[in-house]
């Protein structure tokens, strides 16, 4: 059982730094809240529900410094040092309790092409493709097609001699292949690349700057981690689905029924370490490891939210709800 830390301090600015500290935190069936850095418990647990400051139910708030808690039948708020207080209450952000989403397959052209729009800087000589930017030739007019000019430009899509491939057109490596035209398809598996999904006679791979990351095979590849920063390939076969580094070798032998990404907040600049994270399933159970596949959690819960933009996160445990830290730390306990 955790110490219980007396509190002294008075003046609002203490209380709002200590509320972006504390964590709900379940003792039985009782719940109270405390600190994310060292689990000590700063409002003694006995309320019959609680929840995140900055909070309520599932969506964000302006005002950080409070948490809204249940106790005999009645809901109201509370501030750091767990007093009743009185608050209006703004809503900042609509985010409805984050639950992992499986990796979809995206759809492509018939003709293998990546998905996206096609440049509209693409010109034709003899029949040839090139692309232009602003008057200034980025690739010469020989291939078959040009189509979705990539991320930052610093890279198309190009189809030569039946096969789709990409060519780097940032000036110091225009022109380079990225990827050869050996492919029925290519596309960058993220907006901000370097990885290239290929396809060639039903199977899929992985290349980056002209090498292969995964040889080819009847699987389907997919990145993990995320928003913003990928730390894996997830490679499901008829086994299941292996992890890989985005070195191409393999991270550890554990075989999963299934692995989720953290696709929720894409566009928010990840902190706590939420995108060096992957979340797992096996035989019904959800875990986290991380980006060197190592286990930071066993794979024991019910159910697992992805981490929002704070440093824990929802899951369920036996029938009854608790939190975990994005180091693995639990914040209840039975």
């Amino acid at each position: 059982m955790n110490a219980v830390l007396c509190l002294t301090a008075s003046n609002a600015a203490a209380q709002q730094q200590l509320s972006k500290k504390l964590v709900p935190y379940r003792m039985g069936n009782k719940w109270g809240y405390s600190r994310i850095d060292n689990n000590w418990i700063v409002i003694t647990p006995q309320f019959d529900d609680a929840q995140p400051f900055g909070e309520l139910n599932g969506m964000w708030i302006k005002n950080d410094d409070i948490a809204r808690v249940k106790k005999d039948g009645k809901s109201f708020w509370i501030n750091g040092r767990g007093i009743r207080t009185e608050a209006e209450v703004d809503v900042k952000r609509i985010g409805e309790s984050v639950r992992i989403a499986e990796l979809q397959t995206a759809d492509k052209p018939s003709d293998g092409a990546p998905i996206g729009q096609q440049s509209s800087n693409i010109r034709y000589s003899n029949g040839k493709a090139g692309l232009v930017d602003d008057g200034e030739v980025l690739l010469e007019c020989k291939y078959d097609s040009i189509y979705a000019h990539g991320a930052f430009r610093m890279y198309a899509f190009v189809k030569l001699n039946g096969k789709w491939g990409a060519v780097a057109t940032e000036q110091s490596k225009r022109g380079e292949w990225i990827v050869p035209a050996q492919f029925d398809a290519v596309t960058d598996m993220d907006v901000f690349g370097p990885y290239f999904l290929v396809t060639l006679d039903g199977k899929q791979g992985v290349g980056s700057n002209n090498t292969e990351l995964l040889p080819l095979g009847y699987y389907t590849i997919r990145l993990a981690g995320g928003p913003m920063h990928y730390c894996a390939f997830a490679v499901s076969g008829k086994a299941g689905v292996r992890l890989f580094g985005l070195n191409g070798k393999p991270l550890g032998n554990e075989v999963y029924d299934w692995v989720f990404t953290n696709w929720s907040y894409i566009g928010v600049i990840p902190r706590y370490g939420i995108d060096k994270l992957v979340y797992v399933r096996k035989n019904k159970k959800y875990g986290v490891i991380d980006e060197s596949g190592k286990a930071v959690t066993e794979l024991k819960y019910d159910k697992l939210n992805a981490f929002p933009d704070m440093p824990y996160t929802l899951v369920m445990y036996k029938g009854k709800k608790g939190y975990i830290g994005t180091d693995g730390t639990e914040y209840f306990e039975d």
